[in-house]
This record gives structure tokens, sequence and C-alpha cells, in this order.
């Protein structure tokens, strides 16, 4: 038996062969601290199963060291690793990690994965702080997200998202075509993104049948695609998600520029002024009023404003991300 000390942490190592402890070495020598800590961790999982408590709790402490050197993802997938050694019996303290784990995911912005680790403490049979907090913060992030009735839905069944006896109502089969099912849930998503002179009509009892109905001829049209193989190519589905992630980009900066810039009579006549060779009318030269173009010139004023907060948040991204560019790849 031997005792390894890494980063002030001692692990004893028993049951590893040298091949191991030399690749855990060179991961020491070659990736840093943090990736090799990572490294032994899974060679000490590998090489011993059903470790004793301790070994259990040197992961915890492990975890503990990544998160407070600021090592969040590490110390994420380190905590993961505890979790998961934990006895299935011990409800507190899964329910206390996993909702730990929930909180770094949420920390460092990653939605889904945070609610994913809340819902895993609701589900994990303890009733406390860490419970109720979760679905708090669950119902926060789906309102955050826009899937209100989702919100709502964890508002309505918080008693019962504790139960796995108690089935959640937005779980409710609404109608099957063939093997496929649809649940309540999804009437309630497809409501949340209509839009609201629309959402109107389909709110009532009755309006959510139609809806329904709706959702059923649209299942049913999309299955007989597949079947003639009219699924959507590779291509299309790349295209898909660059449309997609134009539109975020669009709502980041519709966000950003709603915060950072208050347009004023004073902005609008200023820029005019600057740029008022701009709006003469292209024959007679005239120079019109203001009041005459209004509408163009605060168009064009916004629209070049948008562009400097773009430039200066992508400066700021590029501050607090880590960014390679390989140009010389680019041919």
């Amino acid at each position: 038996m031997r005792l390894l000390n890494i980063s002030g942490v001692e692990i004893k190592v028993e049951g590893i062969n040298k091949k191991k402890l030399i690749d855990g070495r060179m991961a020491i020598l070659l990736g840093g601290h943090a990736v090799a800590v990572m490294l032994l961790m899974l060679v000490l999982l590998s090489g011993q199963h059903g470790g004793d408590e301790k070994q259990f709790e040197q992961l915890k402490t492990v975890a503990i060291k990544l998160q407070s050197a600021g090592l969040v993802p590490e110390s994420i997938d380190a905590y993961k690793d505890y979790y998961f050694s934990i006895p299935t019996n011990q409800t507190e303290n899964r329910a206390k990690i996993s909702f730990l784990i929930a909180d770094l995911y949420s920390s460092v912005g990653r939605k889904n994965e945070s609610v994913r680790w809340y819902y895993q403490t609701i589900e994990s049979g303890f009733v406390g702080n860490e419970t109720d907090e979760s679905k708090i913060a669950v119902v926060k992030i789906l309102e955050e997200m826009g899937k209100l009735s989702a919100a709502k839905s964890v508002l309505a069944e918080a008693t019962a998202l504790t139960s796995k006896s108690k089935l959640d109502k937005s779980e409710s089969v609404v109608a099957t075509i063939d093997n496929t099912k649809l649940f309540l849930h999804q009437i309630d998503s497809t409501l949340d993104r209509l839009p609201e002179s629309i959402k109107k009509n389909f709110e009532t009892l009755e309006g959510k049948k139609n809806l329904l109905s709706q959702m059923v001829s649209k299942e049913l049209v999309y299955q007989r695609g597949k079947r003639l193989g009219l699924d959507l190519e590779k291509e299309q589905i790349e295209s898909l998600e660059e449309i997609k992630k134009e539109m975020v980009v669009n709502k980041v900066l519709e966000k950003e520029f709603k915060e950072k810039v208050k347009v004023s009579e004073d902005d609008l006549k200023n820029y005019f002024q600057a740029n008022i060779e701009k709006y003469k009318d292209k024959k007679s030269k005239k120079v019109p009023l203001l009041n005459d173009v209004k509408t163009v010139v605060e168009m064009d004023y916004q629209n070049g404003k948008k562009e400097s907060v773009y430039r200066d948040l992508v400066q700021e991204l590029y501050k607090t991300s880590k960014v390679e560019l390989f140009l010389e790849k680019v041919k």
C-alpha cells in the first residue's frame, strides 16, 4: 500500500498495477494537477471496486479542492463521480450532492444540466431544504427559458414531485398514433410557442382539443414522410441549426441593446446632422426636415448602435472565454 499526495490530499493506493500508476504519474507531468487528479480518480475507481467509505470521502475531498481552485467543470465531474459512489439508501447525502451539482451547473449558465440535477434532488426521496429549493430553482429556470406552462405544471404538482406514486398530470397521454404517444405537456409547450394574438383562441378547453387534433394531423403526415424516406438530410439539419443560432444571437443582441442603449431626441438630431447628406433628395438635393425622415433616421441610428453593441459584446466575451484560432488550417 502507498500514499500519494496531490494538492494536499493524501489518497490511498492499493490494488493498482504498475502500468496504471505510471499512466497516472505521466498525467501529472503532462497535464497539470487538475487533469491528473481526474485521471487518478478514474484509476482508483477502476483498480479498486467497492472501496470503503473513506475511499468515497476522498473523492469528495478532491471535488472540494477543485471547486476551491475555481475549476468548476472539473469539480462538477468530480462531484458526479462521488455522487455515483454513494449507496442508494443514503438519500440525504445523494440529495445534497446532486443539489450542489445543480447549483454548480447553474453558476456557469448550463441551464439544461442544472434542471436535470435539480430534478435528481427532487426525486431522491429525501425531504428537506435541498428538495424545496430545487423546486423553486426549476420553476425559475423554466420561466427564464420561456417554458411557462411547464413552470406552472411544476408549481401545481410540487407536492407530487417527490413521490413516484403520484403522476404529474402533464405526463398524461392524450393521443397515440401507432407507437407514438402525445402528452398533455406537449399541448402546453405548443401553446407557449404561439403568438399572443393566436394563443387566446386555443387556451379554452375546446381550443386545446382543436390544437390536439392539429397536432395529431401533423404527426400523421410526418410519419408518412418518414416512411417515404423524406426525413431531413444532414445538410438540412445543419441549416436549421444555423437558423437557430442566428435567432439566439439576435435575441441576445436585442437584450443587450435594450439594457445599454437609450435613444433620445438629441441623439437622433445629432445623428441626422452628422449624416445629413444621406437623407438629401437625390434629384433636388433638398435637405428634408428631421420629422419627415425620422423613422428612417431612427432605424439607421439603432442599426449603427447595434453593430457597436455587438462589437463590444464580442470583445468582452473574448476576454472571458478561451478562444483558439488555427488560421493556418484555413485553406
